[in-house]
């Protein structure tokens, strides 16, 4: 029940000075905010009002266009463009970053990675750890068969209780 509504139904029971007063000030007020509203008033909410019409808004931030079923967004020859542009950026990162591995190198390593599982499987934690190492030492930190002998190595390290080292690897 708003201000001016509750003082009106309870004017009549207690008449103050200070009633009469707020009652002549809730009326003025209540004048002049509808004035106001119907001038100057904006909705902060999000609404018709507020809001561009949807075909501005297309047009300001780069729609327009209406699909329709079976309309193509893009010509065969520009998708083979894009294609052919994203392989050629995928095998320069790939480059930069060492994910292209020599065939030779990879084999080497994976066999590195097999004699370590095979020793590891047998319980000789100490003659696993240096094809574990080897295989980390020859290949970038990105690659997965990197990220395998890791794995491998740490958990022979935790398993040898040399927690430290483990530690260090992990942090």
């Amino acid at each position: 029940m708003p201000l001016l509504e509750w003082l009106e139904a309870n004017g009549g029971k207690q008449k103050t000075r200070f009633n009469s007063w707020m009652l002549s000030w809730l009326r003025q007020r209540e004048d002049t905010t509808e004035e106001r509203n119907c001038s100057r008033h904006r909705n902060k909410g999000k609404s018709p009002e507020t809001e561009p019409a949807m075909s501005q808004q297309n047009i300001a931030f780069g729609g327009g266009r209406t699909i329709r079923p079976g309309e193509v967004l893009e010509s065969a020859e520009e998708k083979a463009a894009k294609e052919a542009r994203t392989r050629e950026l995928l095998a320069t990162y790939k480059s930069r970053v060492g994910l292209t591995i020599d065939p030779n190198l990879k084999l080497e390593c994976e066999k590195a990675l097999k004699d370590g599982d095979s020793f590891m499987d047998l319980g000789k934690l100490k003659e696993a750890l240096p094809f574990y190492e080897k295989v980390m030492n020859k290949l970038p930190f990105q690659t997965q068969l990197h990220g395998l002998a890791a794995l491998q190595w740490s958990i022979c390290q935790d398993s040898l209780r040399r927690y430290v080292i483990c530690d260090s690897l992990m942090s």
